[in-house]
């Protein structure tokens, strides 16, 4: 799929779960970092169970209005072309673009009524990749989905690296990314490189399988843990 930039999509908990390998019972006790979080529900709902967590985007510095409007857009951006892009994807997880249009728009609302409920706190914090405004290890757990390896025509390979260090950096125990395709459904090309590189600084590198496929060679996740 060919996009104008990158889209301001929400997902929901449950879909967080499925993408990262998770259970809502592994969370418990965590304090979780989700960057580039953007439109999606699963700080609002992991806080309703208790759960610590906190998003962060650089699209937060908008308001309640400009973020609902952004992710109307860019829903429409991307499912606009969706059906010249069928071949990409595989209809096990989800029933039908419908579903996922539901989804995202049922994701969003619930993001949008926590972020105007929770003005002020440190929920969602005003953030790029780049410079988390995070001490060291602030963070159990710091999980990262759709953002790097999709668009890898907009990072550079030394982008990709400082924006995991950063999440490295401020995750005590370990950070997971998903997917690992782009948005033409294809391995990134240089996941050998920032793997061995990684490795090479002291991080264990793990590719997982997850119950989330939707495009083609996406049911894995990379999860990275300081050794």
């Amino acid at each position: 799929m060919k996009l104008e930039h990158i889209a301001f999509l929400g997902r929901t908990f449950q879909e967080y779960l499925d993408m990262f390998g998770l259970t809502s019972d592994a969370l418990r006790g965590e304090t979780v970092l989700d960057c580039p979080a953007g439109p999606s529900s699963f700080v609002a709902e992991a806080r309703s169970m208790g759960i610590k967590a906190i998003a962060c985007d650089p699209c937060y510095s908008l308001t309640g209005e400009g973020l609902e409007k952004k992710a109307a857009e860019d829903l429409a951006h991307v499912f606009d072309s969706f059906d010249s892009f069928r071949d990409n994807y595989i209809w096990t997880y989800y029933e039908d673009k419908e579903q996922i249009i539901s989804l995202r728009r049922q994701a969003t609302e619930r993001f949008l009524n926590d972020y105007g409920e929770s003005a002020g706190s440190d929920r969602y914090v005003e953030a790029a990749l780049s410079a988390l405004p995070f001490p060291d290890n602030a963070f159990t757990m710091a999980l990262s989905g759709h953002f790097l390896f999709l668009y890898e025509d907009w990072i550079s390979i030394d982008q990709h690296l400082q924006y995991i260090r950063e999440l490295l950096r401020v995750a005590s125990r370990e950070v997971r990314l998903y997917p690992l395709v782009t948005l033409e459904a294809e391995p990134y090309d240089y996941m050998g490189y920032i793997v061995s590189t990684l490795e090479d600084e002291g991080i264990r590198a793990e590719v997982d399988p997850v119950r989330l496929e939707f495009v083609k060679g996406s049911g894995r996740m990379l999860k990275l843990t300081h050794c």
